[in-house]
């Protein structure tokens, strides 16, 4: 088992090839997130990503060593729980159509709003938070019940994970329910 960094307040990973850009999103998001990381290329952002979990990762769309489509979904593998966000100078429906089918949250066109910036990345933390405080609860319901599919629950979805989490309180109920009754 890997023991990556957690960070108990907001962090951000922001990745985009134009360090102009980088700065700026960085500046912007100071305020909203107390741990942030600037990368210039998709291959730092996943080297980084063995190291330490994220909240959010916030990706231009174009990077010249690897999409940002395919740097959420390798993203995604490394931290499950990480939020992403795209930023584009495009508007490729298509593109932004995939971003989302593999993970993304949510894109924000360049040139970008700050306060809209802002308000997505307080959104996509908390959506982070969540899923994280979720995925926890469920480890340790089904530690107790003795299921050793606990680390499996990384790949399922979020909804999944709900109904995982809502049988196992059902099994935990019968099983208190025999002890009690």
């Amino acid at each position: 088992m890997s023991h990556k960094k957690v960070y108990q307040v907001n962090s951000c990973l922001i990745c985009d090839d134009d360090k102009g850009m980088t700065e700026l999103v960085a500046d912007q998001l100071a305020q909203t997130c107390a741990h942030l990381i600037k990368v210039y290329s998709a291959q730092e952002a996943l080297n980084v990503l063995e190291l330490e979990d994220f909240d959010v990762l916030v990706t231009d769309i174009r990077l010249p060593d690897l999409d940002g489509i395919s740097l959420i979904e390798k993203a995604s593998v490394a931290n499950p729980y990480m939020v992403s966000l795209i930023i584009t100078g495009y508007s490729e429906a298509e593109s932004l159509h995939q971003a989302i089918k593999v993970g993304a949250f949510d894109y924000i066109e360049k040139p970008m709003d700050a306060t809209l910036l802002r308000n997505r990345v307080k959104h996509a933390v908390d959506i982070a938070r969540s899923r994280r405080l979720e995925y926890r609860a469920l480890e340790l319901l089904l530690q107790y019940l003795g299921s050793e599919k606990s680390s499996e629950l990384v790949k399922l979805s979020s909804d999944d994970r709900r109904k995982a989490f809502e049988q196992a309180l059902s099994i935990m109920r019968m099983r208190l329910e025999r002890h009690v009754g």
